[in-house]
């Protein structure tokens, strides 16, 4: 995919995601392959705003990983409670990339006043 198709897609999404009502207490995980290669990318400075970015790791390519690019956010920040990359010989072989698994809480979430 190009980076003028990146940031459009990134930037459909944060619309979406600007059009909820993500305050009233329901959890939201976006987690994915994004092969953004910057982090401070202006694809991802509304997403950023909207959702708490967490940090995964290196995750492409999978014989010696250099780049970050799978990525999550969520809201409401602390229903993550870690996120990391999956690292093994399975792994390794299901794609270019690693995956990425997020670690939820989400009585956290719930507890909230809607």
């Amino acid at each position: 995919m190009q980076r003028i198709e990146r940031k459009v897609q990134i930037g459909l999404l944060s619309d979406h995601i600007a059009g909820l009502d993500i305050h009233m207490g329901l959890p939201l995980v976006v987690a994915g392959d994004f092969n953004e290669w910057q982090l401070f990318s202006r694809a991802f400075s509304t997403l950023n705003q909207l959702l708490t970015p967490h940090a995964t790791g290196k995750t492409f390519p999978t014989r010696c990983p250099v780049f970050r690019l799978d990525r999550a956010w969520s809201s409401p920040a602390d229903i993550v409670q870690a996120a990391r990359v999956v690292k093994t010989p399975e792994t390794r072989s299901y794609s270019d990339h690693y995956p990425i698994e997020l670690e939820l809480t989400l009585a956290a979430a719930r507890a909230r006043p809607r």
